[in-house]
């Protein structure tokens, strides 16, 4: 596979677009892609982020005593 980081890229936010091969995304798990579109991207990302458990910090009025 081709390193799509040594090609032109425009990026915006974790998406860009590799010129002649497709949208990439970049997430802590690693680079993905190319997809046809930046929506199919997006699409990919939502899949990626609902297959881990969704934590978040415990609050303070919820810790044990």
């Amino acid at each position: 596979m081709k390193n799509p980081l040594n090609r032109i890229r425009f990026r915006s936010e974790r998406f860009f677009h590799v010129l002649g091969e497709g949208w990439y995304f970049e997430a802590r798990e690693g680079l993905f892609g190319p997809h046809e579109t930046r929506v199919m991207a997006s699409e990919a990302l939502t899949r990626l982020i609902a297959r881990f458990p969704h934590t978040r910090p415990e609050s303070p009025s919820h810790r044990a005593a």
